[in-house]
């Protein structure tokens, strides 16, 4: 019986250890294609990249990740589906940022500023470029990721066919006044004590307030708000999804999970106020590249994303809100948006 133990749990334990992405298995795809799982130097350190596409010379399409939030992780709920087409129109790269998933576990070293993480992408799309031989890539931002790609879409618009983003941060202190009044609405139809007093206890986050009081007040308001739009709209609770779709994750070994988990709380230590030192409204108002955001309606970010949209300068932009959907489009309305992509972005090359 030790010995059938043993035969069971070191093989558990090794594979639980190693980090690898699946294959293909169509000989044209493995030929033609790339599943790559790597580490590339950017901005000094070395940066955890992941490439799936099933021909090389397909377009780049490269994913900037939510704030403390990889898309690697949820990767592989896409390629193991035979509707996923996005792997078969694009190169898709994700990449865990700086202080954040795998990339947390090759290097803990800064500075973290939106700076250095706009810095990190111009170096990691630029060696991409060389890589594949291609003068121009997609660029996709999620939520904290679309701030970025609005500052690299600003600085570099010869690099990029076209922008899109789901969820697109705007003014985050602004936001979260949106949210507080969604949140007082329902608590007070709910007679909901509790949470008029949690958000009673703390102050509109503002970039002034300490890191700590910040991050207590923009985890106050944003712990409501999930709780609300589960309850109202029936959303995916995004926090579960994470954390299985990261252990799950064949990308991800065991100790990946863990440094993940725990980079989390350490990126929003590090990002949290200059997050809410920015305000796109000034900062970037004008492109030179063709702009599309998606957005659910009832994404928290966005009215303040529609306001942005409005004011925007772009040579085209489309606004795309998606029914039965909230800030995680992409995991709301999966089919709708891959849809979106191939349908939208294709026509800009």
């Amino acid at each position: 019986m030790k010995n059938e133990l043993k035969n069971f749990i070191i093989p558990m334990i090794l594979c639980s250890c190693s980090a690898y992405t699946k294959p293909y298995i169509e000989q044209q795809w493995i030929k033609d294609g790339i599943t790559s799982l790597e580490s590339i130097e950017a901005g000094g350190i070395q940066h955890a990249v992941l490439i799936r596409g099933t021909n090389k010379t397909n377009p780049l399409l490269i994913y900037l990740h939510g704030f403390a939030v990889p898309m690697m992780p949820f990767a592989h709920l896409s390629y193991a589906s035979p509707s996923d087409l996005l792997e078969q129109r694009f190169v898709v790269v994700n990449y865990d940022q700086r202080g954040a998933g795998k990339t947390a576990r090759l290097s803990d070293r800064g500075p973290f500023t939106v700076d250095q993480y706009v810095k990190d992408a111009e170096e990691l799309i630029e060696t991409l470029m060389r890589r594949f031989d291609q003068k121009k890539v997609f660029l996709a931002g999620i939520s904290w990721g679309s701030i970025l790609g609005m500052r690299l879409i600003q600085k570099h618009p010869n690099w990029f066919y076209a922008y899109i983003a789901e969820g697109q941060a705007v003014h985050i202190p602004s936001t979260y006044k949106e949210v507080r009044r969604f949140i007082v609405s329902e608590a007070t139809i709910e007679q909901n004590t509790k949470a008029l007093t949690e958000l009673h206890s703390v102050a509109d986050p503002d970039p002034s307030q300490t890191a700590k009081e910040a991050i207590r007040s923009t985890q106050t308001l944003a712990q409501w708000a999930d709780y609300y739009t589960q309850k109202k709209y029936h959303s995916l609770d995004l926090e579960k999804l994470f954390i299985s779709s990261t252990f799950n994750a064949p990308e991800y070994s065991f100790f990946d999970f863990i440094a993940t988990l725990r980079s989390t709380n350490s990126f929003t230590n590090h990002n949290t106020l200059p997050m809410l030192a920015i305000d796109l409204r000034k900062e970037v108002t004008t492109v030179s590249v063709p702009v599309y955001m998606i957005t659910g309606e009832y994404d928290i970010m966005r009215i303040m994303g529609k306001k942005y949209f409005d004011q925007l300068k772009a040579p085209k932009k489309e606004w795309l809100e998606l029914q039965h959907a909230g800030h995680a489009v992409s995991a709301d309305q999966p089919s709708s948006v891959q849809a979106i992509y191939i349908d939208k972005l294709l026509r800009e090359i």
